[in-house]
């Protein structure tokens, strides 16, 4: 009895020595695990609150070790229920495999979109989620953290826009149908009214053309009269034929260009063509344009180098592009001068039309080949074309393989270029 006295009190000395004295164990400690597990009491509760899903696996059998957070709304299982179960089981068939290798055997980091559904549930509609796997470190791979979060609202989303595009897509191939159709059709009915229009026109210009003849060496000499009214008449009545023979040619002109866009569009243009001495093909077009500068004030420049190489093309369509860009330069260009340049650039052949006219801006070089499109400063006082000469140019390049473009400043003149592949490739001059 008495040795047993001296061991208690040999223990109580040895509280003391270490400062532990009677009870001292609860009064020092308890208050501070009792705030430790409110603590995580509290972080619990904020877990489970959160929309996302923290499940901790054990990496070597699979099964579910704890969870927080969303897990009932996510999988349609009550905690308790997931509790012990394997965690492949709320995943669909074909993912159980994949994930179960990565817990058993990998160590890295995955990421995936998958659904969760309840093992004991029956009809249920699986909930898409994107999961996170991660193993902690220092924990030995005995477990793996996995963390899953609700995307159903971004697959509800995705599964909008994908079906909105699907209509969208629908309803832009039907649109360009009905575009296709009612451009075949514009076409056909311009190519029928052209050629409706162009045979009475050629008969129309045709007899004013007499008719002015006559008036001109038969009628008129033959009037006898010293009365001012009836010259005057006369002289009005010449001016009018004048014009209407003008204007019938503006509108022959128009009727043609109708048709020839009208077989472009309609990928009915024929082109003849061949080999082709691209020297020989500017020197036509150089003779052909020499009445546009007949009453003009505009200065004519060639910079032809001799020795130009081959070229595949259809001469008379490619003279018709000269002309026109020539033509046109007259137009805007009455007192400065005209160039007419070509070049080698690479396996291109490079035509230039320069003129130092008035200019065109910068937002308007590519209206200029749209059709029916005047540009210009003023162009009220310059003559009028049937503005489809530039979209028939561009055609007959394209038809060529090559391009047309313009470079332009307001009040520093305008140059129009088309290129035209040389006939087998590169070539030095």
């Amino acid at each position: 009895m008495k040795r047993r006295d001296r061991e208690n009190d040999s223990g109580e000395q040895r509280q003391k020595l270490m400062g532990l004295g009677n009870r001292s164990m609860g009064k020092s400690y308890y208050p501070e695990l009792q705030r430790r597990l409110h603590e995580l009491e509290s972080f619990r509760d904020l877990l489970n609150r959160i929309n996302d899903t923290i499940f901790i696996v054990d990496a070597h059998n699979g099964l579910i070790l704890d969870m927080a957070g969303a897990a009932e709304l996510m999988t349609g299982c009550p905690s308790h229920q997931l509790m012990g179960q394997a965690f492949s089981e709320i995943l669909p068939h074909h993912v159980r495999k994949h994930v179960t290798n990565l817990l058993s055997s990998e160590r890295a980091t995955l990421t995936m979109e998958t659904e969760f559904n309840c093992p004991m549930c029956e009809g249920r509609v699986p909930t898409p989620v994107e999961i996170t796997i991660q193993f902690p470190e220092g924990d030995e791979g005995d477990r793996a953290v996995v963390v899953a979060r609700d995307i159903s609202e971004r697959k509800q989303a995705e599964e909008e826009i994908k079906r909105y595009s699907e209509e969208l897509e629908i309803r832009v191939k039907q649109r360009t149908r009905e575009l296709d159709q009612a451009n075949e059709a514009k076409s056909e009915f311009m190519s029928f009214i052209s050629h409706e229009l162009r045979t009475p026109m050629t008969s129309v210009l045709g007899f004013i053309r007499i008719m002015r003849k006559k008036l001109v060496k038969s009628i008129y000499p033959s009037v006898q009269t010293d009365s001012p009214k009836v010259r005057r008449n006369m002289d009005q009545v010449l001016q009018n034929v004048d014009v209407i023979i003008a204007e019938g040619d503006r509108l022959l002109q128009l009727v043609n260009d109708l048709l020839d866009l009208a077989k472009h569009e309609a990928s009915k243009m024929e082109y003849h063509m061949r080999i082709s001495d691209l020297n020989r093909m500017l020197d036509r077009a150089m003779a052909a344009a020499a009445g546009f500068f007949d009453d003009s004030e505009a200065d004519f420049v060639q910079e032809i180098p001799p020795g130009l190489p081959p070229v595949t093309a259809d001469d008379d369509r490619l003279i018709q592009v000269i002309l026109n860009l020539l033509s046109n330069a007259e137009k805007f260009c009455k007192e400065g001068t005209i160039t007419l340049r070509a070049s080698v650039e690479g396996a291109y052949a490079v035509i230039c039309v320069e003129d130092t006219g008035i200019g065109i801006p910068p937002a308007l070089h590519k209206a200029v080949f749209d059709k029916f499109t005047q540009v210009g400063e003023n162009h009220q006082k310059i003559k009028q074309g049937t503005g489809l000469g530039l979209p028939i140019c561009q055609h007959i390049v394209a038809a060529h393989g090559g391009k047309i473009w313009v470079e332009s400043t307001p009040g520093a003149g305008s140059k129009f270029f088309f290129t035209l592949p040389i006939l087998g490739g590169r070539t030095e001059i």
